[in-house]
């Protein structure tokens, strides 16, 4: 692992004024997340859907991954339509959204004007022309939202594409003329996405800016650090989990799972937050006994472990703690439903323990089965996405009525043997067509089904928690 600076400087930055207020999800919500191929295929939507299904347990949030790889905010105008042609054009509406979320930008900011442009003026022109069609289609795709009585909408700038890493192993910079890729991401944003926020009071939240402030700080130490990855367009899961943490942070719900406080001396519980305590035992200088349910799980720890040095996870959004003041001097085991999770001293415990940290712990564990079916969902919904796309390119096919699925099959069947232009990612997601596409409306209902799961998996359940004294302090 490469030494890295501490998340200090990242929560100055944060707390300077990036991150925007977002409101939180309410019950029943269902979110729509319109983008590209950063939400297709990436893992910060199922990141968010954990934390809202292990908090909120019984709110019954559902986000829907309605990313297309290689989208630009013309697609998802499209997408956002009232029509009923086929996949593509029904795609947003068929999920009913009581919400949307759009992140767009990185297509939009195409690559192909850097290597085409002759002077710096051309070079501007046809920035200006592609900040031009990034406006008229995201403005028409905020119209067709709110066409679809979508009132609740955020806007997200776009992650980062990685201009600053220096690597031979990674992908060519996109740069001309002292302007790159990401500074093109940055200013449609500033001249679209901020300007549609403010004029019709939508949140927004920035991604890019402390994403792009974080991996400059750490590519001091090592030129060649990103937090997104060889191709610096795609976060890998640590940039993902970044993602998820901003996005949640947005929404303001730092705050622990729960808390126990209990007083030995006095033999009471002193204060509970988001839990519930019965049958305390204190067993005179011996330790302690009790039943605990908390209203929340924990976040499963595996998956913010690997940037924990980049981002306060932990601290802000995950402790369970659990106080013992008064316990004579030793050291005291930790059992949660006879399960040995460590020992720790007396003025530990007068401190408090994180019980979140724990990943053999009863309900981490729980946590973690739905972190386990919340990827199954995801998986699922990367597969219908792969459908969705092939169904815009067989739109561009004249003559062919897209409900007639084995002339489709066909058709693509033709693409794969003769179009020379696929890359191996397009032939995959073709091939994904050919496969899945009798069974779309069935994955459909395979993860609302996992989401019905998800919540029954999350539900709060009674553990019982003893501290036994096992090495006395004389």
């Amino acid at each position: 692992m490469h030494h890295r600076i501490g998340i200090l400087a990242f929560l100055i930055l944060f707390s300077s004024g990036v991150a925007q207020s977002y409101p939180v999800f309410k019950s029943n919500e269902r979110v729509a997340f319109i983008g590209d191929s950063i939400t297709h295929g990436g893992m910060y939507l199922p990141y968010i859907q954990t934390f809202y299904t292990t908090r909120f347990p019984n709110q019954n949030v559902r986000l829907f991954n309605l990313g297309i790889a290689g989208d630009t905010a013309k697609g998802g105008w499209e997408r956002c339509s009232l029509r009923e042609e086929g996949l593509w054009e029904s795609d947003v509406r068929s999920y009913r959204p009581t919400a949307a979320v759009i992140m767009f930008g990185m297509n939009d900011a195409s690559s192909s004007i850097f290597s085409l442009s002759q002077s710096v003026d051309e070079l501007e022109q046809k920035i200006r022309q592609r900040i031009g069609w990034f406006k008229d289609s995201y403005g028409r795709m905020l119209d067709q939202l709110q066409a679809l009585e979508i009132d609740s909408i955020g806007l997200i700038t776009s992650s980062l594409y990685d201009q600053t890493m220096i690597d031979p192993s990674a992908r060519e910079n996109i740069m001309l003329y002292g302007v790159g890729k990401n500074d093109l991401i940055r200013r449609m944003s500033r001249e679209v996405i901020d300007v549609e926020a403010a004029q019709h009071n939508l949140a927004r939240i920035d991604f890019n800016t402390p994403m792009d402030e974080l991996n400059r700080r750490q590519q001091i130490l090592d030129p060649a650090f990103s937090i997104i990855g060889s191709d610096r367009v795609h976060p890998g899961a640590s940039g993902h989990m970044v993602m998820a943490y901003l996005f949640l942070k947005a929404q303001s719900l730092e705050g622990a799972v729960a808390q126990v406080e209990v007083d030995t001396e006095r033999r009471e519980v002193s204060s509970v937050f988001n839990s519930s305590v019965k049958e305390l035992e204190v067993k005179k200088g011996q330790g302690l006994r009790f039943n605990y349910r908390a209203n929340s799980l924990p976040f499963p720890p595996i998956l913010y472990q690997p940037v924990d040095d980049l981002i306060p996870f932990d601290q802000e959004f995950n402790q369970e703690r659990l106080i013992v003041k008064g316990l004579r001097a030793g050291r005291y085991a930790l059992k949660m439903d006879e399960v040995l999770l460590g020992c720790f001293t007396a003025n530990e415990w007068m401190s408090g323990i994180n019980l979140a940290q724990f990943e053999d712990a009863p309900q981490v564990r729980q946590a973690q089965e739905v972190w386990q079916m919340c990827q199954e969902r995801s998986r699922l919904a990367s597969i219908t996405r792969n459908i969705v796309w092939s169904d815009n390119q067989l739109r561009k096919v004249d003559g062919l009525e897209r409900s007639n699925l084995d002339a489709c099959k066909s058709e693509v069947a033709r693409m794969l043997e003769t179009d020379g232009s696929l890359t191996p990612y397009m032939k995959r997601v073709l091939q994904d067509y050919i496969v899945y596409v009798d069974q779309y409306q069935i994955l459909r209902d395979k993860m609302n089904v996992l989401a019905d799961q998800m919540v029954d998996q999350a539900q709060p359940t009674w553990r019982s928690i003893d501290l036994i004294l096992v090495d006395e302090a004389f």
